[in-house]
């Protein structure tokens, strides 16, 4: 996994990352499968407790199925206790 958080003014920041999966059970997958999950989102801070976030996702050989893709999205708003 690999990720990065940006800043963009005062209250906002966007992230990226990427994810890979190779597992080494060749029982599972066939000897040959890797997933890849691809996110962007966007972060805008409330309060200092309180923000709002927005991603979106997008997967290759999901499941590590060949050929296989997946897309994910979600907003949410976050309060930390």
């Amino acid at each position: 996994m690999l990720g990065a958080t940006l800043p963009v003014g005062g209250a906002s920041s966007v992230f990226a990352s990427w994810q890979h999966v190779a597992p080494s059970n060749d029982k599972l997958t066939g000897g040959d499968a890797n997933m890849n999950v691809y996110s962007v989102g966007y972060t805008y801070d409330l309060s200092k407790r309180t923000n709002l976030y927005a991603y979106g996702s997008y997967g290759t050989d999901y499941a590590f199925i060949d050929g296989l893709k997946s897309t994910a999205a979600g907003v949410g708003i976050r309060h930390q206790f």
